[in-house]
């Protein structure tokens, strides 16, 4: 009798001892598999970070510090900053090649544009030729309303002698924007404006052509001029 008992105590001993034996295992397990995860949520975290890293870097490269031009000293500029000074009166200007000429980068055919046919060249083209006469003529209220106010505008300037006008559409391009989708004009643009006196463009030198990267687009709501963007200076 005393046999069968102390067979059924162990037999209770043992299933106690299994018990807890599962219990510890399940708990070990669970304890890797919680582990498992933490780790797994690490490395997720890690990799976001690491992917949100390299993409500010790529925005770094792609638009680098910009390094203007310095301006040009009182003996380089003119003086013909008078009101009663008529560019248009001015024989050897009027005698300069004044054609505002467009050009194709793909095909390179060129149009002279005039008052007749500059809308037909599309809308980022006209736009860059009323920018134009607007510069000739010095008004600064036209060309303020054809420029982002985050390129810079001005109180005012006086008429520009500007000469050997080219214009090269580069690329259009359509673009989902947060906000909506808009069309995206880029346009080298490069002239010479004898006698320079400062106003308008202080960092060129007369009779010298610099391209500059002009940016056209709608994203506003109304198509503006969104960049100018000049060659870097790399000292002399």
């Amino acid at each position: 009798m005393n046999e069968n008992k102390n067979e059924q105590n162990n037999l209770n001993v043992n299933s106690e001892f299994d018990v807890v034996s599962a219990d510890k295992n399940t708990g070990a397990a669970g304890g890797k598999k919680k582990l498992i995860i933490i780790i797994s949520l690490a490395l997720l975290v890690l990799a976001a970070v690491s992917v949100l890293i390299f993409t500010l870097g790529q925005k770094e490269e792609e638009t680098p510090e910009r390094t203007p031009f310095p301006p040009l000293l009182p003996s380089q500029l003119y003086d013909t900053k008078e009101e009663d000074f008529d560019i248009m009166e001015y024989d050897k200007y009027l005698n300069r090649d004044r054609l505002i000429m467009l050009y194709d980068a793909q095909s390179g055919v060129g149009t002279s544009l005039n008052d007749k046919n500059y809308k037909n060249q599309g809308e980022g083209a006209a736009l860059l030729y009323k920018m134009i006469g607007a510069i000739i003529a010095g008004d600064s209220d036209t060309y303020n309303s054809l420029v982002d106010e985050s390129v810079g505008h001005y109180e005012s300037f006086t008429q520009q002698q500007l000469y050997d006008i080219k214009i090269t559409k580069e690329s259009q391009t359509d673009i989902e924007g947060e906000s909506g989708n808009y069309t995206e004009y880029v346009f080298t643009l490069e002239y010479k404006i004898q006698e320079n006196n400062g106003s308008f463009k202080n960092n060129l030198l007369s009779d010298t052509a610099r391209p500059h990267k002009i940016v056209i687009n709608d994203s506003t709501g109304k198509l503006l001029i969104m960049d100018i963007i000049e060659p870097n200076y790399v000292g002399d």
